[in-house]
């Protein structure tokens, strides 16, 4: 479970969507922002869209991830997202908990906001004159 995941995180990080592809289900199921996507064209696209955007607003954007313990068929990653507008630098976390079936892959995503998170983005945002 560790390397599919460690694997999907990677790819994630890189914007590598064919690869992170290979660790989902067919019918992987992400709950993201109060929305349920379901399969992996719809799941990857969210992800695409959400790095597409970044790269819009910020001049620099850096992805790094630390995989947490197996509990029975989940496992959590905390995402680090170093965002760069001129010479400052937001670092941004993120959760996703992952549920895996060993014989599909990942069958459940589900996004966790973290207390502050959003908004501590959209501040930085706003101090340079950009929204999302």
């Amino acid at each position: 479970m560790r390397d599919l995941i460690k694997t999907l995180a990677l790819a994630l990080d890189n914007d590598d969507y064919t690869t992170a592809r290979t660790a989902l289900s067919d019918d992987v199921r992400y709950e993201v922002k109060g929305e349920v996507l379901r399969g992996p064209d719809a799941v990857l696209q969210s992800y695409e869209q959400a790095s597409i955007m970044a790269h819009e607003l910020f001049d620099a954007v850096g992805y790094d991830h630390e995989i947490g313990e197996i509990e029975s068929d989940q496992i959590t990653v905390d995402y680090t997202d170093a965002l760069t507008i001129g010479d400052e630098t937001l670092v941004h976390h993120a959760r996703q908990i992952y549920t895996v079936d060993p014989d599909r892959g990942v069958i459940e995503i589900v996004n966790v906001e973290l207390p502050g998170e959003s908004a501590k983005v959209d501040e930085f945002l706003a101090r340079h004159g950009k929204s999302r």
